[in-house]
């Protein structure tokens, strides 16, 4: 609680009057560290705080948690009313943790089980010593938000676009029975 402003003036009155601080401390009971502020400062009428504490509605901040999981703390924040770190705050209370798993837009899943099929059925005829590991990395402008808020155990998915402007694409080859790179390949 601020000190009021009559005792500030009674407390510099004192003290320019010749006697120390240490014993306006004593006589008016104020710390001597505020008296030290107060001597300090051109305006000694109490400070207004700016910003109090807001109360979030909670029931709306969870709303807006399913319906835009994937937006970006700052700007829930803002749209709030609060700082980043208050929101951070809240939803570690609510039990609300960052996550997503990005899945390509053009995925086929009925594509990808026909692939396996063929896979195993060509590891059956050739065996599995014969089998070249092949992965492709793609490296470019990422446009996505990375991380979105669900509750705790909940899925976050988004979506990115896998075919996009220019990228890097570096292709390697790995033989299962030796553990070597083959045939690697960078090309945009």
């Amino acid at each position: 609680m601020a000190y009021d402003l009559d005792l500030r003036l009674k407390v510099i009155d004192f003290i320019e009057s010749g006697d120390g601080i240490t014993k306006a401390s004593r006589t008016f009971r104020v710390g001597r560290a505020t008296i030290y502020r107060w001597l300090g400062r051109e305006e000694l009428a109490a400070t207004k705080v700016e910003t109090r504490q807001h109360k979030i509605n909670i029931k709306e901040l969870e709303e807006d948690v399913k319906n835009n999981p994937d937006m970006l703390l700052k700007e829930r924040a803002k749209k709030f009313g609060i700082t980043p770190a208050s929101l951070c705050y809240q939803f570690k209370k609510m039990k609300i943790t960052r996550k997503k798993q990005l899945l390509y837009q053009e995925r086929d899943v009925q594509k990808r089980a026909e692939y396996q099929k063929i896979l195993s059925q060509l590891v059956l005829i050739y065996g599995i010593e014969s089998r070249v590991f092949i992965d492709e990395a793609g490296f470019g402008e990422f446009v996505s938000s990375l991380y979105g808020w669900s509750n705790k155990g909940g899925r976050v998915y988004g979506k990115k676009q896998g075919k996009r402007g220019e990228k890097e694409n570096l292709v390697a080859r790995r033989r299962k029975t030796k553990k070597d790179l083959i045939a690697t390949m960078l090309f945009t």
